[in-house]
């Protein structure tokens, strides 16, 4: 017996004629009748029969090659599927996967009605569709993307029947869609990127699912899709992590902070102002949340902050923002007991000289080289020495001078009254313990601010006497005096003369 006639038997010739036929009013005719079929075998409750009709459905029309039976078999199994109704759980193993198959065929109107079919079929299969919730959400992922515009609908509509299925349900597995979501949110295609948004803002939203703990695995992600050109996509994206940092706010003891810290530096550099901003923003409540075990990141927090300050006129939401986020730092660091005791300030102070210095680099406990721009604000240079002279005040014996020494010194000639005063603060407060070590970082700073009278005139005429003055203002006169006539005013000739001379008349003026 030909399979035709196995297959009349199950199902009337007029209706497989029907479901392979080219018009599409005749393939819907067929599939009613499949739908009735079905019915009325499960009024039997003859499941085997059930079986038959959905095998010859798949197997001789979904799964065939040619195009009209595909799309009659998609219409036909669709029809079985409403009829099996609260039984579809038996089915849905057979009937799921072939409808999938359909999301890549090459013709699109296959896709189309497979699109439709799936929809059909969740409809009634409700909870059952989460078993293959992998596979439909990889496949709606590429379906949204079609060039046909009737395929990217039926898509659409099917994304949001899947999404009421789960947020009804309570098997869903956060830790299969968090991996689904991973291995795509570096995509930079935007209909991918606002349907992974769009998953992740309803989630986030759903009561019974706690998606705040898998933050660490799809922050990065987020904050590239932040950066995207779409306005839309980015107000979706922003929206989405507000409502992290409202969840954190409230279950922060759950939190692992550590763990998205280093994302947020990252993101904190960013050339997108808005991306810097809201990242800033995370950073700064961390800071409020869980600060105390943070402190380790200090360098990364600082290069990220510092750059910051010299957008006071421009970008006065990202300097705010930074000023607030320094200041609960270094609180952090100074006043929690024994915090700077136990921590190596070695990448700190690297950090910070890099951003007192134009043009200069300095290189951390690993290795890491921070360059410092070749311009540098007048606030940045303030905060960095107020810092400097912060860690000073509490933990001396952990300054390097021989990296600090050298980079202040070159501050003291700046253009600016404010930094030249807080630079000789903090040179003079580095020099007055009175050990053999002070005694000689004083002498050399001497030498070195004579050096600089020497080798630029320009400075020797306008900043020699403010410069003094201020030195005499932090560093007993005397002493001062004393030092300038005993150690460096040697006989010399020329203009070195005359600097003497002219420094000497500054220095009988104190």
């Amino acid at each position: 017996m030909s399979n035709t006639s196995v297959d009349s038997v199950v199902l009337p010739v007029t209706v497989i004629r029907g479901l392979n036929d080219r018009v599409y009013e005749k393939r819907k005719m067929a599939a009613l009748e499949v739908e009735r079929i079905v019915r009325e075998l499960v009024s039997k409750n003859d499941i085997k029969q059930v079986k038959k009709v959905i095998d010859i459905l798949v197997n001789n029309f979904v799964l065939s090659q040619n195009p009209n039976a595909k799309k009659g078999g998609l219409i036909g199994v669709a029809a079985a599927a409403i009829a099996l109704g609260k039984d579809i759980g038996l089915f849905v193993s057979e009937i799921v996967p072939p409808v999938l198959k359909s999301f890549i065929d090459v013709d699109c109107r296959v896709r189309y009605f497979g699109c439709e079919s799936m929809y059909n079929i969740a409809k009634v299969g409700r909870a059952s569709m989460l078993l293959f919730f992998k596979e439909i959400f990889d496949g709606v992922s590429k379906l949204i993307c079609d060039p046909d515009t009737h395929v990217k609908n039926g898509a659409e509509l099917l994304d949001r029947l899947i999404k009421d299925i789960v947020t009804e349900s309570n098997i869903f597995d956060v830790d299969l869609f968090v991996k689904l979501v991973r291995e795509r949110i570096y995509t930079n295609n935007d209909n991918v990127r606002q349907y992974l948004v769009s998953w992740i803002q309803l989630l986030s939203s759903v009561p019974d699912i706690e998606l705040v703990s898998h933050l660490p695995m799809l922050l990065d992600g987020l904050f590239v899709i932040l950066g995207d050109q779409k306005d839309e996509i980015r107000a979706m994206t922003q929206q989405v992590l507000n409502d992290f940092l409202m969840e954190i706010n409230r279950k922060n003891s759950t939190t692992n902070f550590k763990a998205m810290i280093s994302v947020l530096l990252g993101h904190s550099q960013s050339s997108n102002p808005s991306t810097q901003l809201i990242a800033l923003i995370w950073i700064l409540r961390f800071l409020e949340l869980d600060g105390a075990n943070l402190t380790s990141y200090s360098a990364g927090i600082l290069n990220s902050v510092l750059p910051c300050l010299a957008e006071q006129q421009n970008k006065t939401d990202i300097f705010e923002t930074a000023v607030r986020t320094k200041e609960k730092l270094l609180a952090l660091l100074t006043e929690t007991p024994g915090t700077l005791n136990s921590m190596d300030i070695t990448d700190m102070l690297s950090v910070l000289l890099a951003h007192v210095v134009p043009s200069s680099s300095y290189k951390d406990s690993n290795g890491r080289e921070y360059v410092s721009p070749s311009q540098i604000s007048v606030t940045t240079k303030i905060c960095v020495l107020q810092w400097i002279r912060s860690l000073h005040s509490h933990v001396p014996m952990k300054m390097e001078h021989d990296k600090i020494f050298p980079a202040v010194i070159r501050t003291v000639s700046d253009p600016h009254d404010g930094v030249v005063v807080l630079s000789i603060q903090l040179l003079s407060a580095m020099c007055m313990q009175n050990t053999d070590q002070d005694k000689a970082n004083f002498e050399n700073f001497l030498r070195s601010l004579l050096a600089k009278f020497k080798n630029d005139e320009k400075l020797l005429d306008r900043r020699c006497s403010f410069i003094i003055q201020t030195l005499c203002a932090h560093v007993d006169s005397e002493k001062v005096i004393t030092d300038f006539f005993s150690r460096f005013f040697m006989p010399t000739a020329g203009t070195a003369i005359d600097m003497n001379q002219r420094i000497q008349v500054y220095l009988f003026c104190q």
